[in-house]
Order: structure tokens, then C-alpha cells, then sequence
């Protein structure tokens, strides 16, 4: 009887946790169903950015799944520019031994509902930065080397995109 109990209560606890989902996801205009990601373009000295930025945004569209990405035929385009990129040194210990970097960039993004032929979304100044730490023992940054920090910054990029297009606050 008690095993028969726990059959029916494992069954019935999958139905109702299944099916009491919820997702913060959101699509504040649910008549766009694709879009077109044009090539980034790189305004800086930096090599090979402007590739990391446009295969990150695009994995980032395609993991999120709200929109379908397409060549031709799109209903938003997103177009972005990376304009600014820099390097600094953020924090140093007395005996002038640096401790933290900080990674800069600044982007213009615009994204467009080429349905209704309006901006959905333009910013040709987003400035964001995130810091590394070279010995992570004594920062309180969240990131240890350089690659790490710029990941940062591209999952920053889109999630801004996002809030400011798509999901309805």
C-alpha cells in the first residue's frame, strides 16, 4: 500500500511541477518571430573582436529562442558597432604591482521592427566595462584574466539589448 502511495505521489508531483512552470521570458512584441544579425562592425584597433561580439550575440539570440534567426526576410534587424575598446589598469598594491584591469567598450546598437519600419531600440553610446583581477586573492573582482571580463561584457550587451526590446517591463 505505502508503495503504491509513493508511485501515485511521485506521478502526480511531476504532472503539477511540470505543469506549474513559469518563465520571466517575455516578448513584448510577439508579432516578430525572426531576425537578421548583421556583421559587427569594429571601430577599434582590436583584431578579431567585431567576430566575437557577432558569434556571441548570435548564440545568445539562438540559445534564448525568442527569435528566429534568419538571412533574408527578417522581421527585426539588429545592427552593432563596437566603437570604443580599452585597457586599463584599475587598481595597483603599494609597491606599484598591479592587482586589477578593466576592460572598456563602448558599442551603437540599433535594432529595428522592419515589419512597422520603427526603431525598437537605439543606443550609439552603451559604455560598458567589467574589471579582472591578476591575483585573485586580494580583488574583489569577478573575472581572473581578460577573456573572461569580455565575456562579460557580451552577455551584458545582450542582455540590454533584450530589456530594451523585447521584454516588457
Amino acid at each position: 500500500m505505502v508503495k503504491k502511495f509513493i508511485k501515485y505521489f511521485i506521478v502526480i508531483s511531476i504532472f503539477v511541477l511540470s505543469g506549474c512552470s513559469y518563465s520571466l521570458r517575455t516578448n513584448q512584441y510577439p508579432y516578430l518571430k525572426t531576425i537578421r544579425i548583421l556583421p559587427v562592425e569594429n571601430r577599434t584597433t582590436e583584431s578579431d573582436i567585431d567576430l566575437e561580439v557577432f558569434e556571441f550575440l548570435s548564440n545568445n539570440f539562438q540559445r534564448d529562442g525568442r527569435l528566429l534567426q534568419v538571412t533574408e526576410g527578417p522581421d527585426v534587424l539588429l545592427e552593432c558597432a563596437l566603437t570604443f575598446y580599452e585597457e586599463i589598469i584599475y587598481s595597483s598594491d603599494s609597491a606599484n604591482n598591479i592587482e586589477e584591469y578593466q576592460v572598456k567598450m563602448n558599442f551603437s546598437v540599433k535594432m529595428t521592427d522592419l515589419i512597422n519600419d520603427k526603431v525598437l531600440y537605439d543606443n550609439k553610446r552603451l559604455a560598458l566595462a567589467q574589471r579582472y583581477a591578476v591575483n585573485e586573492a586580494n580583488s574583489s573582482a569577478d573575472y581572473t584574466n581578460r577573456d573572461d571580463a569580455e565575456n562579460a561584457i557580451y552577455d551584458d550587451l545582450f542582455t540590454k539589448i533584450i530589456q530594451n526590446t523585447l521584454e516588457d517591463w
